[in-house]
């Protein structure tokens, strides 16, 4: 996986530090027993290319999983973000 959690480990880090959490071989991420995160993952690394954040694969929040979430866009604001792509 290497590269793909990248951006979840540093948003990880700003958030919270990583105290409760480690990278192992084979895995993006290991939480402890015990502690819940919040993460998005996406089919492709949102670093190369941020449109990878416009597909959700899943999202975890509160410890609920959600499979692909049908996310609500606004056009209005879908256009402003467009112009940092």
């Amino acid at each position: 996986m290497g590269n793909d959690c990248e951006l979840l480990i540093y948003k990880r880090k700003i958030l919270n530090g990583t105290k409760d959490m480690q990278i192992q071989e084979g895995l993006c991420i290991l939480v402890q027993e015990g502690k819940i995160t919040d993460m998005i993952v996406t089919a492709k690394n949102p670093l190369e290319d941020l449109r990878a954040l416009r597909n959700l694969e899943m999202v975890v929040t509160g410890g609920t999983i959600i499979d692909h979430p049908k996310i609500k866009k606004r056009k209005q604001v879908e256009a402003e973000l467009d112009k940092f792509l």
